[in-house]
């Protein structure tokens, strides 16, 4: 019969100090084996019982744990995450709904098994966790214990067999509940989780920006030398995206400089304000109706601009007025060949009204003008919008977010590179919770813009960055790198359009693809970084080498195993469901393979 302490214990810490004790027995026994015959018998049939217990406790907690946390768990190893695991309270919580009826009397064997353990360790005067003092015992006094151990032998014996007899009740009681289960498991539909909506409605409102303003942008500022802009990965409301605006000027080559930060909210147009706001030309019919032609660099270059893919093309578009006059309309193209400044000054005269970028001839000047108003006037609520055709305004208003590179008035914000986060050494305040919440933004934020021109097909943490206090760049602070981690691109005059990167690859990358049989290269490089950050190793000079990763990959991870599987899934785009991103079954197997797991994994390193 158990003691009462035991029965107030859950099934989980009975076990871990059954597998405890019988792990300290058996070292203790195996002091003793050059001896005699006799003990090495003893030995053997101790040590045949405490593997049949673990045995047990191991097809016992892989029906309600990950099967490789529970190989995990029952390791010699005591490393911080093989404790935490074993102290989740969710454990018992699923072992109580899986054994049914069955738990008190599962519950009652182990504390049993754990009370005879106590007994023989009690038999053999050893502590259980003085497993050192072995080390140092002469041959005379090991000579001595065993001879007490031979004349007590009768008494060890019986202790093993009973023993064994728990054990055979242990197997009885978990081989019903596992038959029991079978039966309901079978009646009960399966129910595959699916990628939640909002990851592709972000998707839809991040390329729907990144076109609008592809397509109207504009700078008439000779001093601005180079234009970058970042997306969140932190959506505000499940809606709001913020971008952070940086221009470079000429003879700076420092990011680090002003930045605008701004928050927009895409809105749906009504039906009768999207025909009123965006009508198509058909450039064959009104050819005399074409858009004016913006001031932009490197303007005598436009013939060399690439195709754009479809999906991601804008058809030229000019404002309609509502009775559809041409008057009106002609007063709007006069309003197009008035020189800028006229024009701003139209747009800012009016601080309640909306600046509407598509009319505008300097949209980077009117960004700054948004930004001047709000810092003059917190309360002017001046705002910006941009309409597309696919039926979505994007309201753009100054965002107080701690994005901006200036956002603070004692020290400024420093745009860091996420992969120099890595060089920095581990300390008790990162802890593994930490990295994993920063492996989970950085997956969502993959699954919601990988299909869009933000996310390019061949990338790295290279290409993510945060905001760090300049006050303390030593100090790792995972804290403001979730809160702030974004994604950049670079606004290309040039080509009038950004990064092409996203949507091309190297011919050296594709032949690295057919060689190493790479079947998917956006997910090989989520694999890869959650690789760099599960060995804190920014692995400089392994990210280019498969083969080299691959083998990485197939060693221990500090963070357990089940990171280490769902890294080398990643990788290897091993989720049963083929290579392409697109295809809404591969999306949801990773979204419950990858987010769910690490959710899981978070919320039991939460709870201990």
């Amino acid at each position: 019969m158990a003691d009462p302490i035991s029965l107030a214990l859950g099934i989980a810490p009975l076990a871990l100090s059954a597998v405890k004790g019988l792990k300290a027995v058996r070292s203790r026994l195996k002091t003793l084996r050059g001896h005699d015959r006799i003990l090495r018998r003893l030995r053997r049939s101790f040590t045949t019982q405490s593997h049949v217990f673990l045995d047990e406790c191991h097809l016992l907690l892989q029906q309600v744990a990950d099967p490789a946390d529970v190989v995990f768990m029952l390791e010699d190893s005591q490393s911080k995450l093989q404790s935490e695991l074993w102290r989740d309270p969710d454990i018992d919580k699923k072992l109580r709904e899986y054994l049914g009826r069955k738990y008190d009397d599962v519950r009652e064997t182990i504390g049993e098994i754990l009370n005879q353990v106590k007994s023989l360790d009690e038999r053999l005067n050893r502590m259980l966790h003085a497993v050192e003092r072995d080390v140092r015992l002469t041959t005379a006094e090991k000579v001595r214990e065993a001879f007490d151990v031979m004349s007590n032998k009768t008494d060890y014996e019986s202790d093993i067999d009973h023993l064994k007899e728990l054990n055979q009740e242990f197997k009885r009681l978990r081989k019903v509940a596992k038959e029991i289960n079978r039966t309901q498991t079978l009646a009960k539909p399966s129910n595959q989780k699916r990628i939640p909506k909002e990851y592709r409605v972000r998707g839809e409102y991040a390329r729907s920006f990144y076109n609008a303003l592809r397509y109207c942008w504009s700078c008439t500022d000779v001093q601005h030398a180079e234009h970058n802009m970042a997306l969140a990965l932190d959506w505000e409301n499940g809606r709001d995206m913020h971008i952070v605006l940086h221009c470079t000027h000429k003879g700076d080559s420092s990011f680090n400089g002003n930045s605008l930060a701004l928050s927009i909210r895409p809105q749906d147009i009504p039906p009768m304000r999207i025909t009123q706001a965006i009508r198509s030309l058909d450039s064959s019919s009104k050819s005399d109706l074409q858009p004016f032609k913006r001031t932009r660099f490197g303007y005598n270059e436009w013939s060399r601009r690439p195709p754009s893919p479809s999906d991601h093309a804008f058809q030229t578009t000019i404002p309609e007025s509502i009775d559809g006059s041409s008057e009106n309309l002609g007063r709007a193209m006069e309003l197009g060949r008035q020189p800028t400044v006229l024009v701003e000054v139209d747009f800012v005269e009016s601080p309640r009204e909306p600046i509407d970028l598509r009319k505008s001839r300097n949209v980077c000047g009117a960004l700054l003008v948004l930004a001047d108003a709000s810092n003059s006037d917190p309360t002017s609520k001046m705002e910006c919008f941009l309409d597309t055709p696919d039926s979505i305004r994007h309201a753009l208003s100054v965002c107080d977010k701690g994005l901006s590179t200036t956002s603070g008035s004692e020290s400024r914000r420093i745009v860091t590179p996420l992969l120099k986060i890595l060089e920095r050494a581990l300390d008790a305040d990162l802890g593994v919770t930490q990295q994993l919440r920063l492996v989970l933004q950085l997956v969502k934020g993959h699954l919601q813009l990988h299909w869009t021109p933000w996310w390019r097909q061949y990338w790295s943490l290279s290409d993510l960055s945060y905001f760090a206090d300049s006050s303390n760049l030593g100090t790792t602070d995972l804290g403001d790198c979730l809160g702030t981690l974004h994604i950049g691109t670079r606004l290309d005059f040039d080509t009038l359009h950004f990064d092409a990167s996203a949507f091309h690859l190297e011919p050296h990358v594709e032949t690295a693809l057919l060689t190493h049989g790479i079947r998917n290269l956006s997910l090989y490089c989520l694999g890869i970084a959650l690789l760099q950050i599960g060995r804190w190793d920014p692995l400089v000079n392994a990210t280019d080498d498969v083969v080299a990763v691959r083998r990485l990959a197939a060693r221990n991870s500090r963070l357990g195993p089940r990171y280490q599987n769902l890294t080398q899934k990643c990788i290897d785009c091993d989720f049963g469901e083929g290579s392409d991103l697109g295809n809404p079954q591969l999306q949801g197997t990773i979204y419950e393979s990858v987010v769910c797991e690490l959710e899981s994994l978070i919320g039991v390193l939460e709870k201990i």
